[in-house]
């Protein structure tokens, strides 16, 4: 993201997060899915609950980090 700082111009949203794993990894998620309570600010690491099915969370680690 483009940052100045420690924030950065804009936000991270669900859809952001799943676009990016999909880029960069090839992995494809339903942002629906995950459980980002509010859009990321901030540079730094988060952790980012996922939920394909009720009884199978899984806890995605997310870095932000600047451009």
């Amino acid at each position: 993201m483009r940052a100045g700082e420690n924030k950065i111009y804009g936000s991270v949203t669900a859809k952001d997060i799943a676009e990016a794993l999909s880029r960069q990894h090839g992995i494809t998620l339903d942002p629906k899915r995950l459980q980002l309570a509010k859009p990321i600010k901030e540079l730094g690491e988060y952790v980012v609950p996922y939920k394909p099915h009720p009884e199978v969370p899984i806890q995605l680690k997310v870095s932000v980090v600047a451009q």
